[in-house]
């Protein structure tokens, strides 16, 4: 009997430190992957418990790096973009493209505030009519896949479970694709971690001609059980730090002062 309890407790004690490393690791944040050292995140979204069905799920992060008229944005996420699909309770889950806009802008209906599209060359499908979603078409079908490159004019397919996170995946482009982008591979942290970079030349973009600009990302997976947006300033002018600023305004007081002062004294001489 006394061996009976005892047996009895230990297996209680086991199940207890079971189920708090398990919820230790339900909630672990992903760190940034090391391929991104050197690069600005600009999106934080590792919260494991925000996903529905877990870290296979779950968005990260967001990066950027400029290089001259090269900028690159890295995405790392928990789904498996390097294949762009996932198997989970025995459906098919796919990956969608990168959204991208440059004015500044994003509001509208259906993603329609993003305007561009970073195509990863990737395979998709939507969620509900499991519908092959891509702006290339075989006898007037889509094939659900594109050529990997940036595309302008885009329009997005938002057959989503979850309607707040769209855009989803590319469906039409009024330019086709503007510039190739150099698509960087993707591999798997312990199978936690994936990541995909995309870089291209900003001058094939028109926002980006005045100089200064914003960049909005946003990205998810069909089911839209996760999403990630991010924006950041590019461009290359110079802000005027607030000492500057300051330093100008009293410069131009004291020019001012100094004209005015010589005016008076024209005027009283002419007297």
């Amino acid at each position: 009997m006394e061996n009976t309890q005892f047996i009895r407790k230990g297996l209680n004690s086991l199940c207890m430190v079971v189920i708090v490393v398990a919820s230790l690791c339900s909630t672990v944040r992903a760190a940034p992957l090391a391929v991104f050292d050197g690069w600005t995140m600009f999106a934080d979204d590792t919260i494991v418990n925000d996903a529905i069905g877990g870290q296979p799920f779950n968005t990260e992060y967001f990066f950027f790096k400029t290089e001259g008229t090269i900028l690159s944005i890295g995405l790392q996420t928990g789904f498996d973009v390097g294949d762009g699909k996932i198997t989970w309770n025995g459906r098919d889950y796919y990956g969608g493209d990168l959204a991208l806009s440059f004015d500044g802008n994003i509001s509208g209906a259906g993603g329609s505030g993003y305007e561009y599209a970073a195509d990863f060359g990737l395979f998709a499908r939507d969620y509900h009519g499991n519908d092959k979603v891509s702006y290339t078409q075989s006898g007037g079908q889509d094939t659900g896949i594109d050529p990997a490159g940036l595309y302008g004019g885009v329009t997005w397919r938002n057959d989503l479970l979850y309607a707040s996170a769209e855009p989803f995946a590319m469906d039409n482009s009024t330019t086709g694709k503007i510039a190739n982008a150099l698509i960087h591979n993707s591999w798997g942290l312990g199978g936690n971690s994936y990541y995909r970079k995309v870089s291209f030349d900003t001058t094939k973009i028109s926002e980006t001609s005045g100089g200064d600009y914003v960049v909005h990302a946003h990205w998810t997976m069909n089911c839209g059980n996760d999403e990630i947006d991010g924006h950041f300033p590019g461009g290359s002018k110079p802000i005027p730090e607030p000492t500057t600023i300051a330093l100008l305004g009293i410069g131009l007081a004291g020019l001012g002062g100094g004209y005015l002062r010589k005016r008076r004294r024209q005027r009283l001489e002419s007297k």
